[in-house]
């Protein structure tokens, strides 16, 4: 939203009946552009209320503000909006003592369930008469209705499930009984409305129908429903065959594509939670107990679903998802048209469902648009089904998880609290949130006063159509140094119009990424990921992953003269990548491209790397995208300013620089730390915590066993010992300390595991290999498990060798970039596996490491274990 729109919500000369106070006006700003959390919004946009004479009588500019917003922001700001809401009605309520007048709410509760807030929306969106305005609408106009219709139903349903402002449930029941029981209904407007209430607030309308609730919006005889003013089952099945019913005529009805799709990806979220067939997934979820739930629906989500059906098809497993989408990173949420994959053909895919490979046109050396990633995501989704029911009806869209905690209850380990107040429990639970789903966004000086729009690159997939066509936006900043940042710079590059597009990269941070090239270097490959990611190219990786070395490893690795060999191929190879990317190219020199390389050789991946994955990606970028190695100032209304380098000597250049910016983007990261889990309780799994949050004895602890493990790490890599001359950036937080970067090393109970804490070159192949470790260790059936102090010790060792092998990324303590090939052949090697290298000992050796190659796996674990 632009600036001038929190303008015009300001009520001309303080008649505050006309608009609201400037106060709140600035704290929903604020909230929008994400400067500040939902608490202290909620107490900033409340407090010109709370401090008037007559609060109760200033209360309806407030709703009429955020019923606004919530009408007219973009949808993917809808969620945000709610959870202030619910921060609002969370607050204490004030002491009106003095202040009380004929309009002080009912009880005296100003904030508690928003009073007159639901009356508000309803005079204002509740309107009966909306079928006859929209037959003496243009047809122009039908789209613009339409659009709104359905964004009405989708903010009705989020304020019932998140029980705000008192909107009643019965509005639901009367939006799809008026789309599913009418002959006369609008049905390009009605179903797909119809389907937003039931994707987003279908448990709450299925518990109507299992309890037999009496509803008003029944009551209305509809020529193909039920007479009855009661909501049951047998209408629901009504309700779900008219919805496969539609789903099949759809088109032929009103021509409306785009409709039909959205119907028939709703009609499958009703069918995947609300069945009728007694099965235990119904008994699940009227009991809220399942064997296992997992947390995320990315790639580690739906791997954990498959390889956990695989050997218990009949299991009550649950998916739990924050979105309505499948697939965290590659959802078609968080794609765009210029995100390309990083992982070719052959390898962005799962062994058991082999992806068909996009056409030549849309291909790179094998790289592809993203686009393709999340089609086949869903149809995974769809295709795989266990005991009558497919991975995508075991998911419950819209989920936010706000806690985990252990239950003291036989047979049950974990209890999970989700939406606010409702609650599961399970026996086993897999953690696949990974590593890109909280946001980092760093707190820059002078944030609050910055006028212009800032968002993060999770949110770039959503907004960038409309960002990069809006006039108002002329000048676009883009903060980071990793692959994604150079990803929105080039798509902001190749939108350019009259924009101006500015890069920064801190100069006291690691540096920008290093970009491979897509080509392989010799003609046995197709693309250089081929030509890296097989065992022949793993023998020149340091790593202590796998209980012993076959003999290219050692001699590589364990000789002086292997040694030597290993330093003059990635000294050959960084030369000529720096070559190959040219960053002192002519059409790059006043834009600053040079700015753009990286400071440590690329063995030791300091700098992050990614994959030019476009023809023309360096080209773009160096003739269109002011590039900026500095470190940021401070931000003020409508600019950025930058500190001085430290490496320059005139006078010029060593005077701050001022960026006009209209949009910000930060490009910087995910945070490490969890939100699902206290601190402490966080620490003692092994995930990373704030520095802070240690208990000092306990960090002492892992203090002597790292140490105590460096030497031995140097013994047997000695390449290690000399790393570069680099900038060392202090961490904030703990690393990773899982065993197998999976399992706490202190819980005996075998009924957690964390996948995809990690940041490796090819998720899809780890994911497989980290799936199938976990239901093995979920199941008690790895032989030869060590105890508690020698998991500890392994642990350390993997964190010291870390450290040691990928400097500041090292920290992490699961920084494997390189390493996908030994890591995903050590866990197969704990698990006594072997089908994925049956190619004898020349392709085991020499070939790259496709996804079909571990097509066996699965029955070879099922087979050693007669499951």
């Amino acid at each position: 939203m632009s600036e001038a729109w929190f303008k015009e919500q300001i009520a001309p000369d303080g008649v505050e009946e006309d608009g609201c106070h400037p106060d709140e006006a600035k704290a929903l700003e604020d909230y929008y552009h994400q400067k500040t959390e939902a608490s202290a919004a909620a107490k900033a946009i409340t407090r010109p209320i709370e401090s008037s004479d007559n609060p109760g009588a200033h209360l309806y500019r407030l709703w009429n503000l955020l019923i606004d917003a919530l009408m007219q922001f973009p949808e993917s700001k809808v969620p945000a909006l709610i959870q202030l809401l619910d921060a609002i009605q969370s607050l204490p309520d004030p002491d009106l003592t003095g202040k009380t007048t004929p309009e002080t709410p009912v009880d005296g509760f100003l904030w508690r369930g928003l009073p007159g807030f639901g009356h508000m929306w309803a005079d204002e969106h509740k309107r009966d008469d909306w079928r006859r305005t929209l037959a003496a609408e243009k047809s122009e106009s039908r789209a613009e209705m339409r659009s709104v219709h359905l964004k009405k139903a989708e903010i009705e349903a989020r304020l019932v499930v998140a029980e705000i402002g008192g909107i009643p449930l019965h509005w639901g029941y009367d939006c799809v009984a008026d789309a599913l029981e009418r002959r006369d209904a609008v049905l390009d407007f009605e179903v797909p409305a119809a389907a937003g209430w039931i994707t987003i607030a279908g448990d709450r309308l299925y518990a109507g129908a299992v309890d037999g609730i009496e509803s008003w919006a029944l009551e209305r005889r509809r020529d193909l429903g039920k007479e009855a003013a009661v909501m049951t089952l047998d209408r629901w099945l009504f309700w779900e065959e008219r919805m496969e019913g539609l789903q099949e005529q759809m088109e032929e009805v009103v021509g409306a594509t785009e409709t039909a799709d959205r119907i028939m990806k709703r009609i499958r979220l009703v069918e995947s939670f609300f069945s009728f067939i007694p099965d235990p997934m119904l008994q699940a979820m009227e009991t809220q107990i399942f064997d296992v739930v997992i947390i995320g629906t990315g790639l580690y989500g739906i791997q954990a679903a498959r390889y956990y059906l695989d050997v218990h098809p009949h299991a009550r497993l649950l998916m739990l998802e924050a979105d309505d989408v499948v697939g965290g990173t590659w959802s078609s949420k968080r794609i765009y048209p210029d995100f390309w994959t990083q992982t070719p053909v052959k390898m962005a895919e799962f062994s058991d469902r082999p992806m068909t490979p996009p056409p030549e046109e849309d291909q790179f050396y094998g790289f592809f648009p993203a686009r393709y990633t999340t089609a086949y995501l869903e149809s995974y989704v769809d295709d795989h089904n266990y005991a009558g029911q497919s991975i995508r009806d075991r998911i419950l869209f819209n989920t936010s998880v706000d806690a985990v905690f252990r239950t003291r209850e036989p047979g049950m380990q974990w209890t999970i609290v989700y939406n606010t107040n409702h609650k599961i429990r399970t026996s086993k639970l897999i953690d696949a949130t990974g590593m890109t789903s909280q946001p980092k966004i760093p707190n820059i000086p002078g944030s609050s006063d910055f006028k212009g729009r800032t968002l993060h690159h999770k949110s770039w997939g959503q907004e960038q159509s409309v960002l990069l066509k809006d006039p108002s936006v002329q000048s676009i900043c883009i903060l980071g140094g990793a692959k994604s940042a150079a990803d929105v710079a080039y798509a902001c590059a190749k939108a350019l119009g009259e924009k101006k597009i500015h890069w920064v990269v801190r100069e006291d941070g690691n540096g920008p990424s290093a970009f491979f090239a897509a080509s392989a270097m010799t003609a046995r490959y197709a693309n250089s990921n081929e030509g890296f990611y097989n065992r022949f190219l793993a023998g020149f990786l340091p790593n202590q992953f796998g209980q012993k070395w076959g003999w290219l490893k050692w001699v590589l690795q364990g000789t002086a003269f292997g040694r030597w060999c290993v330093r003059r191929l990635w000294d050959g190879f960084d030369k000529g990548l720096r070559a190959s990317l040219d960053y002192q190219r002519e059409e790059g020199k006043h834009m600053g491209f040079a700015n753009l390389e990286y400071d440590t050789p690329i063995f030791w991946q300091n700098d992050s790397s990614g994959v030019s994955n476009h023809p023309d990606f360096l080209s773009i970028i160096a003739k269109n995208v002011h590039v900026y190695r500095r470190n940021i100032s401070h931000l003020s209304e409508d600019s950025l300013t930058l500190q001085p380098r430290r490496s320059e000597s005139s006078l010029e250049e060593e005077k701050p620089l001022t960026i006009p910016v209209d949009l910000l983007v930060y490009c910087t990261g995910w945070s490490t730390t969890t939100t699902l889990f206290p601190a402490r309780q966080a620490h003692d799994l092994g995930l990373a915590v704030p520095l802070e949050d240690v208990d000092p004895e306990i960090q002492a602890q892992w203090h002597e066993l790292e140490k105590a493990a460096d030497p031995v790490i140097l013994s047997r890599f000695p390449t290690l010992k000399h790393p570069p001359a680099y900038r060392k950036v202090a961490p904030k937080e703990t690393p990773f300390r899982l065993y197998k970067a999976m399992a706490p090393p202190a819980d005996d109970s075998h009924s957690i595991v964390f996948l995809g804490k990690m940041v490796v070159g090819n998720n899809f192949r780890t994911a497989e290999a980290q799936a199938l470790w976990a239901v093995a260790y979920l199941d008690g059936e790895i032989r030869h498990l060590p105890s508690q102090t020698q998991k500890e010790k392994e642990v350390a060792k993997t964190v010291a060798w870390d450290r040691r092998r990928y400097l500041n990324k090292g920290e992490l303590g699961s920084w494997f970039y390189y390493d996908v090939v030994d890591y995903a052949d050590a866990l197969f090697e704990q698990l006594e596996l072997s089908s994925h290298r049956q190619k004898g000992w020349k392709g085991n050796l020499l070939d790259p490491c496709f996804a079909t190659d571990l097509k066996s796996i699965g029955d070879e674990y099922k087979r050693m274990h007669k499951r």
